[in-house]
């Protein structure tokens, strides 16, 4: 009985890890594929810092 509780609790943690991962790299594939901007997750603050200097180097 002990055996089966832990085949069960091993095989819900690499479940639980292969969700994880497909997660991730999911959410990298969709970052990539809709070009977000890397400063829009920045505060406002940030981002409008970071606008500037992009603008003040042209």
């Amino acid at each position: 009985m002990l055996m089966l509780v832990i085949q069960v609790v091993t095989v819900l943690l690499w479940a639980t890890a292969a969700v994880a991962v497909c997660g991730i790299a999911l959410g990298f594939l969709a970052r990539t594929l809709t070009a977000r901007q890397p400063y829009r997750s920045h505060s406002r603050p940030v981002a409008a810092a970071i606008r500037w200097e992009k603008n003040w180097h042209r």
